[in-house]
């Protein structure tokens, strides 16, 4: 029995040192209010200065041309394998091969950089919708001079090296499957840079794979009428002479097809609405933060100043 007094002693203590404390916080009202407002008042002023992103997406799907080609060659590759014959494969996921190709550096400094403004990438400070022009951040680049003007140091350039802008490239594009589609996606302070960007990787893609893909593919039709010679074998005389027709196919497909790899499904835009920043979000967190900061800084103080009191006292009866 005692000891359950003292549990309910024990507990109503509790209740009445939590009530202290919300009855303290209600006390630091005044505190807990101007910190809230404070964090408030900040996100509501950096939020404003952030430049509105526009992002432009281009849906795709694959064409998948070769995989008919690649039934017919894998049936007869090992046939003209008899006679010595060795038929370049050509087995490789190209949708996956596009997208890594895509994000990597060689496609970047080769392809894209090459057809943009750098400065579009690495200096723009704002974009003007009335006239659809661009301000260049002049501690950057200096648009009278058409030069780069910034001051930075070492592994820096003051005119950025590919690498340093491709690490920008990476930020503002992204591409993802999902099933059959691909979302291709450039963000950029101008809707019309975002747009041309997004049709710009989608074309040439489709252009390098296609030439590499005819190379390839002239290359070995070059290989098979060599081979055609030296084989004694009827059976594999056929091999080859049906394998010089799927590669004929094969190359007839990549010098007339635009969307060799990927094909659009849904154009990309220059969307009129911005798709960030969420303002309107960051001034929600802010505030929640700020909040419960501030209660924290609170019951922090109490909890220092209850057991402050209790050092004293403890000191006196001693």
């Amino acid at each position: 029995m005692n000891n359950e007094n003292k549990t309910y002693i024990e507990t109503y203590d509790s209740k009445i040192d939590l009530f202290e404390v919300l009855h303290f916080a209600w006390k630091k009202k005044i505190f807990i209010i101007s910190l809230t407002s404070l964090f408030t008042l900040i996100s509501i002023v950096y939020s404003l200065f952030l430049p509105n992103i526009y992002i432009s997406s281009a849906l795709l799907t694959t064409t998948d041309q070769n995989k008919s080609n690649m039934g017919m060659l894998s049936q007869y590759s090992s046939m003209a394998s008899l006679a010595g014959i060795s038929i370049p494969s050509n087995e490789d996921n190209k949708t996956l091969e596009a997208i890594e190709r895509i994000k990597s550096f060689d496609f970047f400094n080769e392809v894209f950089l090459p057809s943009i403004l750098l400065e579009d990438l690495m200096a723009v400070e704002s974009w003007n919708s009335d006239d659809n022009s661009i301000k260049y951040n002049d501690k950057h680049y200096d648009s009278n001079a058409q030069k780069w003007v910034r001051k930075v140091s070492y592994p820096k350039f003051t005119k950025p090296s590919a690498q340093e802008a491709f690490d920008e490239y990476k930020k503002i594009m992204t591409i993802s499957k999902n099933k059959s589609f691909i979302r291709l996606s450039i963000k950029h302070q101008s809707p019309y840079i975002a747009q041309k960007w997004t049709e710009l990787i989608v074309e040439n893609i489709n252009k390098l794979m296609a030439e590499e893909d005819k190379k390839r593919t002239s290359q070995s039709i070059s290989f098979l009428n060599n081979q055609a010679s030296k084989v004694n074998y009827e059976e594999v005389k056929q091999a080859i002479s049906l394998l010089l027709q799927e590669q004929m196919k094969a190359l007839m497909l990549a010098e007339a097809n635009e969307d060799y790899i990927f094909k659009t499904v849904s154009s990309p835009i220059a969307p009129e609405l911005k798709s960030e920043p969420k303002r309107s979000l960051i001034v929600i967190l802010s505030f929640l933060g700020g909040f419960f900061l501030s209660l924290t800084i609170v019951f922090v103080f109490q909890y220092i100043k209850g057991n402050s009191k209790e050092f004293l006292i403890e000191t006196k009866n001693h």
